[in-house]
Formats: C-alpha cells, sequence, structure tokens
C-alpha cells in the first residue's frame, strides 16, 4: 500500500512542483499534549450523549452537522495554550489544532457506524494546495502533523456517543484514485471535435 509522505511527493510533482515535506511524525509528547486536551474538552463539555440539533439531510450534511456541533460544544473547554481554529478555504485539512506556537493539520470526520473492518473509502486530499498555503503563512508547522479527529454518532437518537483520533503517520497507509476532470473552459478551448445543437 502507498504511504502517505509518498502520496504528498507525488501529487506535487504531478503538479509540476518543487515537492516539499507536508507530513511529519508525531512526538510522544504532541500526541500526549493534543490527546490530552481533546479528552479535557469532550469531558467538560459532556458531549458524549448529547443530542444533535437539527439532524437530517444527507449523510454528508449530517456529518458536517455532527463536526461542527462537535467543535461548538467542546472550544470553551479546550485546555489554555491550545485550540482549534477553522483551516479557511477549501481542501484539506478542515482544521488546525495549535499547541502553544505549532499548528498540527486536523480533519474533522463523522460516522455513525464505526468498524474496523469497513473498506469504504474516507476521503482526505486530492490537493496540496491548501497544506502548501498554510506552511508558508506559518500556520501550520514545517512540516505539519496531521490528524483525524472522528465524531461518532448514533442515527436513532442524534446523539454523540464517541470521539476516535488517529494520529497519521508518514508512512500511514493510504489508498490512492486517480482522478481526470474537465471544465467548460477546458472543453471551449480543447481541439477535439464540437457541436453545439440547440
Amino acid at each position: 500500500m502507498p504511504r502517505f509522505d509518498a502520496y504528498l511527493t507525488e501529487v506535487q510533482q504531478r503538479m509540476r512542483l518543487a515537492p516539499i515535506d507536508l507530513i511529519r511524525a508525531w512526538t510522544a509528547a504532541e500526541i500526549a499534549a493534543v490527546e490530552g486536551a481533546i479528552r479535557t474538552a469532550v469531558t467538560g463539555s459532556g458531549i458524549v450523549g448529547a443530542m444533535i440539533p437539527n439532524f437530517d439531510g444527507t449523510n454528508q450534511a449530517k456529518g458536517n452537522k455532527a463536526a461542527d456541533f462537535f467543535i461548538a460544544a467542546i472550544s470553551e473547554h479546550i485546555p489554555q495554550g491550545t485550540r482549534i481554529i477553522a483551516a479557511t478555504g477549501a481542501g484539506y485539512p478542515d482544521r488546525i489544532f495549535i499547541v502553544g506556537a505549532t499548528g498540527h493539520c486536523m480533519e474533522l470526520k463523522a460516522t455513525s457506524h464505526w468498524r474496523d473492518g469497513d473498506s469504504n473509502r474516507r476521503v482526505l486530499t486530492s490537493s496540496p494546495d491548501k497544506m502548501i498555503r498554510l506552511v508558508n503563512s506559518g500556520d501550520i508547522d514545517t512540516p505539519p502533523a496531521h490528524l483525524i479527529c472522528t465524531v461518532l454518532y448514533r442515527e436513532e437518537n442524534s446523539s454523540v456517543q464517541g470521539v476516535r483520533l488517529d494520529f497519521l503517520e508518514p508512512d500511514s497507509e493510504v489508498s490512492i484514485r486517480l482522478e481526470a476532470s474537465t471544465s467548460q473552459r477546458l472543453l471551449t478551448q480543447g481541439g477535439h471535435q464540437k457541436f453545439m445543437l440547440s
């Protein structure tokens, strides 16, 4: 299986960029600080068992509502010296988890059915643009560490059941699916045969 660091290098090369390191290993102290801060905030907020308001729509909409509810509920309970901020703009990561002066990539996910054997895709990123911008602005560490925070919820009563933290490493295995797309601009400029019927 491909490694996350290899993917991040390859995707930059495919975009004809001079690749920079976009992932590094976590230190044990960093993992302890992030896990401890989130554990404190989860406990202090009482979010486990709480009902997610207006919990309807598609699975993606529910996932977004669960993630937004999680951030809103725990924010005031995050210990001093740590915070979670939005990573502005489209793409990966959703958030930045800051400990002291160090920003880590934090992706928020939500699911009603965590099963260790589930092989359904959980998309992380297809583009390095946002990470590169965050590195260049100093908003995240150079190179950054990566964290997935998954809110586990119960569909039947719209309640939070728990939170899972995954601290990704450079050698974390990922699935890669190349994707081709076009646009109206590319179709207009293309040298292929075109017909407009009206």
